[in-house]
């Protein structure tokens, strides 16, 4: 078997462009692999991918959090603030 011109880090950086939304004969054409390649690839690091969404997911709900955090710490500063007075 043939050694990849790609080592782990690169093949996954392929893989997740096109899971983000790229289209796939494009970017692998600009990347030049075949089809072949790409789904082997793609079944192998499937498990990869799906971390991948759940980081994703987890990164969406801390930021929303953090929104949330912020938006009680300012009514709590108003709320505090107007019963001192």
């Amino acid at each position: 078997m043939r050694q990849s011109k790609y080592n782990e880090n690169q093949i996954i950086t392929i893989l997740k462009k096109i899971h983000s939304g790229s289209p796939v004969l494009k970017t692998c054409k600009d990347y030049e692999i075949s089809k072949d390649t790409y789904y082997s690839w793609k079944k192998k690091y499937s498990t990869v991918l799906k971390y991948f969404d759940i980081i994703d997911t987890l990164e969406y709900e801390n930021k929303q959090l953090k929104k949330m955090f912020v938006d009680l710490s300012i009514e709590k500063n108003e709320l505090l603030s107007r019963n001192s007075n």
